[in-house]
């Protein structure tokens, strides 16, 4: 913007703009530090002065009328002249968007103009203010599609003329389909794709369960929000400040960004994040990647898979081992990967769901049965099956939501199990290895107080000395590799687990009967309680037994957890618990004696 900025001239009397306007006196300017620039903001009333100091230092003054000092911080300014700040810097971002997606000159009229517009989003970028107007969907007057646009969220995966798979969404002016071929990654999180023939649009897409959430407007700095379950809370929470990070996102990746907009077209390519949670990176990760398989068939390639953090951070093993379908279009990407897909022209989107199929399971049980690091498993499992013993695996959950004193829990229920089943053999899992002989784990808990490996194997040493004294077998699953884990959640009779990632393997995988646990606020309230046996989540799920939540008593104590709850979820439902351990062992006696378990030991 020319006229954005003002050189100042040193006068006798102080500092003049290019057309000797009296700016400021010398008396106000601090000492040793010269104004360099004043940038009128797009509204009238607030303007950004300069400085540099005498070792070349960097700071700005916000001035009012009359370049009246205002604020030394975004923060400080009052809520009017905030306002202002954030609208001008959403124009900022509408504006290098614009030029560099419609191929027009985006140079700054100085670098120093540029620097400062950097240095105060990034001031300015964790506020929860933003220069956005946001409105529902509906309200988008002349896109009478919008609300259909982002309602078929899993949009349309397809095989094109080409011969690529391509991803299409409903147009929110005509309603036809416009394929989607180039993507903004902010993240390995979030996405924004500009609409073929529309610009000045960009599709906003985040989640876990991948989906475009909202609609960016960049002529009017306006997002539009869809009209799904979550997207009310979800697109203000992922992209609150949408036009502060595309300016920086923009900056960084300016020249990179031009080339590829240069291009009409990109082949499509999935990023697989693979976090180290076993939920997400099963039912959302692995998920996507069966779906985009089904999508693929006839094909000339399936799209190109994106695995970030490389081969160690795949739990459940090497994604073209589980999906052969894929090898050749396999891909792992460091740090580096914005720049590499911009590079190689791809575009590049989260492709998730939110369900474990029986394809996804038959081929992670599968591998895991056939591997050589389960070969002393399975002759103990032969043995095992001879003799009809029963096994149940009790899962360990130790960060929060899990039982108050663990060790004196599984204790009594090993003598319990003992007394009833004395043949019965209990499975004792937890946190899984990277690699075999490793102790470095995987795991999700953060800041935790003490390490959660480290107390699952005290919590296994106390076991197992009972377990030896009352002559009770234990196979030992803690700190051992996933193929261990998933090889005796597939073979298992029954478990007993806390709600949580562990039922994964236990659920998703092994579709093992068995018994849950939580806090009594869990149970009832929250809203993705029933994921570990919801049909709409896992194919055939059998049966469980969830505890009474009247039965259970609520440790409101939080110096009992050893990780911090998070801010975005119920306090309470981080609380660990006490249950009764005959109501625990008649919920198990009760999945023994069904069919499905029987059927399932005898199998």
């Amino acid at each position: 913007m020319s006229a954005f900025r003002v050189e100042l001239r040193e006068g006798d009397f102080g500092y003049f703009d290019l057309e000797w306007r009296p700016l400021l006196s010398r008396e106000k300017a601090l000492e040793g530090w010269v104004p360099q620039y004043l940038y009128p903001l797009i509204f009238e009333g607030v303007s950004i002065l300069s400085w540099e100091g005498p070792q070349g230092q960097e700071a700005v003054w916000f001035t009012g009328e009359d370049q009246i000092y205002l604020a030394g911080r975004v923060q400080d300014l009052g809520e009017v002249e905030r306002k202002i700040v954030n609208r001008t810097i959403s124009i900022w971002a509408m504006e290098k968007l614009s030029a560099i997606v419609n191929g027009g000159s985006t140079r700054p009229s100085s670098i120093h103009e540029e620097s400062v517009k950097r240095g105060l989003i990034e001031e300015w970028l964790g506020d929860a203010a933003s220069g956005l107007l946001w409105e529902p969907a509906a309200m988008a007057r002349n896109l009478p599609f919008l609300v259909d646009t982002l309602a078929s969220n899993r949009s349309e995966l397809k095989v094109g003329p080409s011969g690529d798979v391509q991803l299409s969404v409903v147009s929110p002016r005509t309603g036809e389909r416009v394929i989607i071929d180039h993507g903004i990654c902010l993240d390995d999180f979030r996405t924004i794709c500009p609409l073929a023939g529309e610009p000045g649009l960009y599709l906003c897409r985040a989640g876990h369960k991948a989906s475009f959430l909202a609609l960016y407007d960049a002529s009017t700095g306006t997002v539009y929000v869809g009209e799904g379950e979550n997207d009310s809370w979800a697109a203000p929470h992922y992209f609150r400040s949408l036009d502060k990070e595309i300016y920086l996102h923009l900056l960084q990746y300016e020249a990179a960004l031009t080339n590829y907009f240069r291009r009409s077209s990109n082949r499509l390519a999935a990023i697989f994040r693979n976090p180290p949670h076993l939920g997400h990176q099963l039912y959302n990760e692995i998920g996507g990647i069966d779906i985009l398989l089904q999508a693929s068939r006839g094909a000339r390639r399936p799209p190109l898979a994106l695995i970030l953090g490389g081969a160690e951070g795949e739990i459940y093993g090497p994604t073209d081992a589980l999906f052969p379908e894929w090898r050749g279009s396999v891909a792992y990407y460091g740090e580096d990967w914005i720049s590499r897909v911009y590079s190689q022209s791809l575009c590049a989107l989260r492709l998730t769901d939110e369900y474990v199929g029986e394809g996804v399971r038959a081929r992670i049980v599968a591998r895991a049965c056939a591997s050589e690091l389960v070969a002393e498993d399975r002759s103990l499992a032969s043995a095992l099956k001879a003799a009809g013993a029963p096994i149940v695996i009790i899962g360990l959950r130790v960060e929060n939501r899990t039982l108050g004193d663990i060790p004196k829990f599984i204790i009594a229920f090993a003598e319990r199990i003992h007394d009833h089943w004395p043949d019965a053999v209990l499975a004792i899992d937890g946190h899984n290895a990277k690699r075999p002989g490793s102790s470095e784990v995987y795991k999700s808990a953060i800041a935790c107080t003490r390490d959660p490996y480290e107390y699952e194997r005290e919590i296994v040493t106390a076991i197992k000395s009972h377990c030896d004294k009352i002559g009770l077998t234990l196979i030992d699953l803690v700190g051992s590799v996933m193929e261990r884990s998933v090889f005796w959640s597939a073979l298992a009779t029954a478990f007993v687990a806390p709600w949580g990632a562990g039922l994964a393997k236990y659920r998703w995988l092994g579709n093992c009967p068995g018994v849950i646990l939580s806090n009594s606020w869990n149970i009832q309230y929250r809203s993705d309680f029933d994921i570990y046996f919801d049909p709409n989540i896992m194919a055939k799920p059998s049966r469980v037994i969830v505890i009474d939540p009247n039965r259970v008593k609520d440790i409101t104590d939080v110096s009992s957890l050893i990780m911090p709850h998070p801010s975005d979820q119920p306090a309470e439902g981080a609380m660990n618990f006490d249950v009764d351990i005959e109501d625990v062992v008649d919920a198990l006696k009760d999945i023994l004696s069904y069919q499905g378990a029987s059927e399932k030991l005898d199998a």
